[in-house]
This record gives structure tokens, sequence and C-alpha cells, in this order.
């Protein structure tokens, strides 16, 4: 008799230590169910998808969305950007010497920098870079000029200017 209320004792112990268990994980479940569904998503969509799919990138861009669905202040940096912007930061890097931007696919010069590489060959505001290292700049994001046009001091660069 000892033996069976030792089992039965055993038992409900067991019982109880499995309800409590999976009471107390019972809010990380929520979790874990919502890094399954995308887990799910992104092997859909690499599977699945018609084209080739590059993981990394799909990765990123998921990642960038859910922090884009935040506020339009948060960002996600991939590994190479952060890379980028700590030189930034250090001060090692040079450039051509200008303001720019991007409108419509094509990169604008807003300003050559005084005492600028750009000002001493003759760029002027308004003037539109077609070509680096003679690839074409169409389509060429900001992220893309700022790692062309920048470099070590004494770093050379051809650029197609069209006025």
């Amino acid at each position: 008799m000892p033996r069976i209320l030792t089992i039965v004792m055993m038992l409900v112990v067991l019982g109880f230590g499995f309800f409590l268990g999976t009471r107390l994980n019972g809010g990380r479940d929520g979790r874990f169910d919502d890094q399954k569904k995308i887990l799910e998503a992104y092997s859909l969509m690499k599977d699945l998808y018609v084209d080739e799919v590059n993981g990394d990138s799909l990765l990123g861009a998921g990642i960038q969305g859910m922090a884009e669905y935040l506020d339009p202040h948060t960002i996600y940096l991939e590994p190479e950007k952060v890379s980028f912007s700590q030189a930034e930061f250090d001060g090692n890097f040079d450039g051509i010497g200008i303001e720019f931007d991007v409108v419509n696919d094509t990169l604008f010069v807003v300003t050559p920098l005084s005492g600028g590489p750009s000002a001493a060959v003759g760029i002027s505001p308004g003037d539109r870079i077609i070509a680096i290292d003679s690839v074409s700049a169409v389509g060429i994001t900001r992220q893309e000029v700022l790692r062309k046009l920048r470099g070590k001091q004494g770093t050379k660069v051809r650029l197609k200017v069209f006025r």
C-alpha cells in the first residue's frame, strides 16, 4: 500500500509540475508563435517565389519593414552600413567635395564645396553626374553615391557630367 501511495504522489507532483510549467511558459508562447510566423513567411517567400531570392536581402527587408512600421524615425542599418556610418563618425574618409541629391534616378550636384576637388575642376550646381568610373549613375542610390565618391585622400575617381 505505501508503494502505491508513493507512485500516486509522484504522478500527482509530476502532473502538477507539468501544469505549472505550461502556465509559467505561457507568456513566452506568443513570442515564439510570432517568430514561427516570421520564419514560415520567410521560408515560403525564399523557397516558392518565382525568381531566386537572396536570403540576407529578404531578411534585411523584413527587418527594415518592421522598423518603418514603428515610426518614420526608426531605421534598420545593415552591418555594412553600420561600418560605413562608423567611418563617417571617425573621419576616415574624404570625398570629391559636393553636396548632392538623387532625384528621379538622377544624381544632381546641389553645390560644390568651396576649396574641394569638385570646385577646383569646375563642377557647378545643377550638374548631373551620369557616370562614375565609366559606370552609369542612372538609378544610383544615395548610399551607393557615398560609397563610390568617398575614399582615402588622393584616390582618383572619373565622373561624366552633363550640363
